[in-house]
């Protein structure tokens, strides 16, 4: 499911075409700035012991955790 919304969602993210996309695009933004903002690195492994919290360095995975974890 990870890879589908991956699938669905990249080229949105990065090349918004309609007011749809470009609306999923300004809050993915807007709600990937706010949660990067509010953890710190030394936070990152009380997320996510073996990676790190991989998700809050890029948008896409971001999104694509959000929406299936």
């Amino acid at each position: 499911m990870h890879e589908v919304v991956h699938a669905l969602t990249v080229d949105m993210i990065d090349h918004p075409k309609t007011i749809e996309e470009q609306e999923l695009a300004t809050a993915t933004n807007k709600l990937y700035s706010t949660f990067s903002k509010e953890i710190t690195e030394d936070e990152y492994a009380l997320f996510d012991s073996v990676t790190g919290a991989y998700i809050l360095h890029d948008k896409k995975e971001f999104v694509a955790e959000f929406v299936t974890n």
